[in-house]
């Protein structure tokens, strides 16, 4: 730089020089330069390290591995049904590749066999296998001696290996089956408090019938049918009260009819004038 001098740099291998100094330069130590002259230099990587084969290798051997040639780990884990707990599943380096002094290398060590534990509730079964990457589906079903929302059973029994390439199927409570009561003919502080009895949460709506009013008439769960406690249920009573829609065709009607009434009205007078002008045209020819 201080004099001008055009350079390149190459990089190579070396057992013997440290990585970072120069092994050698183009021309030659002592050579006389013109102005115009271009050098190279050639600088050391350090040794030439061939990555062996760690798949399976104990956390010990890549410890030394590591030491031994100057090497950075970047290290995470887990599970795996074939390779022993802290044992390599895997890195970022296959065997035979050629690295350098410095390298980092991401290392992947076994957790073991991951295991069903013992689960409670569906949230902790879903935190647990999201975190864990398992598959999973849920089944739901009626049990009266379960709570809502707690596992019933899973197909991986607790404390069993787990194969992370299959489907858990975990079976979840409803809670206690309700069959649905028939509302039909029953007044709404009658149907309210049965709601109550059985943990329906009930609201109402009113229907122009001509059944008994004040009595309910529709049902929007059908009589019978399993739910569960909570579940929301319509029910319509029955009244004599004419809708909204009804009063606005009466009205509509009313309006017609008068319409029609009106042009009747002028009809007849039209008819009475006709009349009137005859009579008076008879009464001057006689």
């Amino acid at each position: 730089g201080q004099n001008g001098i055009t350079y390149e740099i190459k990089y190579e291998f070396s057992n013997k020089v440290k990585k970072g100094n120069i092994i050698s330069t183009s021309p030659k130590q002592g050579t006389k330069l013109n102005p115009d002259d271009h050098i190279i230099i050639t600088v050391s990587k350090g040794k030439e390290i061939k990555v062996p084969n760690l798949r399976n290798k104990t956390m010990l051997y890549i410890t030394k591995w590591m030491i031994e040639n100057d090497l950075q780990i970047n290290y995470s884990d887990r599970y795996d049904n074939e390779i022993k707990s802290g044992r390599v599943i895997e890195a970022n380096y296959k065997e035979g590749d050629i690295i350098e002094e410095g390298t980092t290398v991401d290392i992947t060590f076994s957790k073991g066999k991951l295991k069903m534990p013992k689960l409670t509730t569906i949230d902790e079964f879903k935190s647990w296998a999201d975190t864990n990457g398992v598959k999973y589906e849920i089944v739901e079903e009626f049990n009266n001696d379960i709570a809502q929302g707690n596992i019933i059973k899973t197909s991986v029994n607790t404390g069993k290996a787990i194969n992370l390439n299959e489907t858990i199927t975990v079976t979840v409570s409803k809670g206690q089956a309700i069959n649905v009561p028939n509302f039909n003919g029953k007044t709404r502080n009658e149907a309210q408090k049965e709601c109550d009895n059985l943990g329906l949460i009930c609201s109402f709506t009113e229907e122009t019938s001509t059944s008994k009013e004040g009595t309910i008439i529709k049902q929007s769960i059908s009589y019978g049918t399993e739910v569960t406690k909570g579940e929301s249920i319509t029910l319509t009573i029955a009244t004599s009260k004419k809708t909204t829609s009804t009063s606005e065709v009466k009205s509509d009607t009313s309006e017609t009819n008068g319409e029609n009434s009106t042009k009747d009205n002028d009809a007849e007078k039209k008819s009475k004038k006709s009349n009137a002008s005859s009579e008076e045209l008879c009464e001057n020819s006689n």
